[in-house]
Parts: structure tokens; sequence; C-alpha cells
């Protein structure tokens, strides 16, 4: 069974993770999964409820995956978390889960713990997870700088091929 990483005290009780996903069938499936790897799980399937809950209950990971507004509703609800006047609530660990890479690096910026594109598999999921639960406080932010300089130079090489010409 997986436990609760390096920053939370009690070793024994099995992390809390919130999984948020307008979907109702991935949700369950989501859930399904870790549970099955041991986590205590809750779900949620909008914005509003997702920032409800981590305020009143404060989960040691939130699986943040809101595909119907884009990228841009996932943001919101992390810059909420991450700009909340409680330090516990505005530093909740965070896996974005997106249908693209291209905002990947506006991702890093607004301060996820992981990226994943959709779709994904589920061992990838699951050792993200335990990477991020397991990862100390004080290498959050030098992982985030790593892979936002990562995404940055992904976006250096790849971008400007989508308008150069091809000669033949």
């Amino acid at each position: 069974m997986l436990r609760r990483g390096k920053h939370d005290t009690d070793d024994h009780a099995p992390a809390r993770v919130l999984v948020v996903n307008e979907d109702p069938d991935a949700c369950e499936l989501l859930c399904r999964v870790l549970t099955q790897a041991g986590y205590d799980v809750d779900r949620t399937h909008d914005q509003t409820s997702a920032v409800s809950f981590v305020t009143s209950s404060v989960p040691d990971l939130l699986i943040l995956d809101l595909g119907d507004g884009g990228i841009g509703t996932n943001l919101t609800v992390l810059d909420s978390l991450r700009t909340h006047a409680d330090p516990t609530i505005a530093g909740v660990r965070v896996v974005l889960a997106a249908a693209q890479a291209n905002n990947r690096m506006y991702s890093w910026q607004a301060g996820v713990d992981a990226f994943l594109v959709r779709p994904f598999h589920v061992n990838t999921l699951l050792d993200e997870i335990r990477d991020v639960l397991e990862r100390p406080e004080e290498e959050r932010a030098r992982h985030r700088r790593q892979q936002l300089n990562e995404a940055k130079a992904e976006g250096r090489t790849i971008e400007p091929r989508t308008w150069e010409t091809q000669r033949y």
C-alpha cells in the first residue's frame, strides 16, 4: 500500500487524494485504480466544488483533470489554491492531466507538481503520484523550475518548425 510522503507525520495512514474530473466514468475509473493502489480517495466533478473541498478537507494530493473548459479551467482551480491565504491549502500537491502538451509550460509556471498528457498509462499516473508525494517540500520549487526549463527548451525546438518551409 502506498503511503504518505516524507512531508507527512503519519506514515501509516494512506495518502488522501482528491480526483477532480467532470466525466463521471473517467472519475470513477481513476478512483477505483487509486483505491486499489491503497489511497484514500474522494472525488468531485467541477472547479467550484474542487476548491471548496480542498479548502475544507485539505487532501494530500489533487488530481486535476477538467477537460471541458480546456487548460484554463484547470489553471483557474490551481490559481485559486496557490493564492490562498492558508499556506496548507496553497501548498496542496497537484497532478494536472491535460489533453495536450502545449500548455505544459504554463502549468509548471502556475505551480503543478506533475503534468500528464491524456491518454496516459495507469502505471505512469501511479508513478507520478508516488514521486509527488515522496518529494520533500524543499525540493518542490527546484523540481518545478527544472520541468519549466525543459518545457521551455522543448518549445524553442518544436515551435519554430510549425512555420518553417521545407526545401526540395
